[in-house]
């Protein structure tokens, strides 16, 4: 769920409890995010609110005079593992989901994996990264 305040608190950081504080121009942080697994796609819960400005405060107490100028809410797209894997749907299609919280830090070893597969239909990166590599019979055999 990001947050968009206006404060004076120092400028940006990253921590576990409010997962990341990001400034922007003219003292605007964009804060992100809860980790309430749900598949709800309506407006953001008080627990999740609560949950995520109680570990702002806890972070700095600078955002204790905040403005909230938005409150977003979007589900992540994970897996029920939260571990990520490919996925060939379709001759022509091939799906990479499952990045969860690390996409930003994964997504270069996922790319890696992914143009294996494309080059040469396996992948050793995917061994070794612990990525489930789905494939159609019909597929695996071509």
């Amino acid at each position: 769920m990001p947050l968009k305040s206006s404060c004076s608190a120092p400028p940006g950081w990253c921590t576990h409890a409010t997962r990341c504080t990001s400034p922007q121009r003219n003292h605007i942080f964009v804060i992100g995010a809860t980790e309430i697994e749900s598949d709800d796609m309506g407006p953001a819960s008080l627990r999740s609110v609560m949950e995520l400005l109680s570990a702002l405060y806890t972070v700095h107490s600078g955002f204790a005079e905040a403005r909230i100028l938005e409150i977003a809410t979007q589900c992540r797209p994970t897996l029920p593992d939260n571990l990520p894997a490919v996925r060939w749907l379709d001759e022509r299609v091939l799906q990479v989901n499952g990045l969860y919280r690390h996409g930003y830090m994964i997504s270069p070893a996922m790319l890696d994996i992914t143009l294996q597969i494309l080059r040469s239909g396996s992948t050793e990166l995917a061994q070794r990264f612990d990525v489930a590599v789905h494939t159609q019979p019909a597929l695996a055999a071509a």
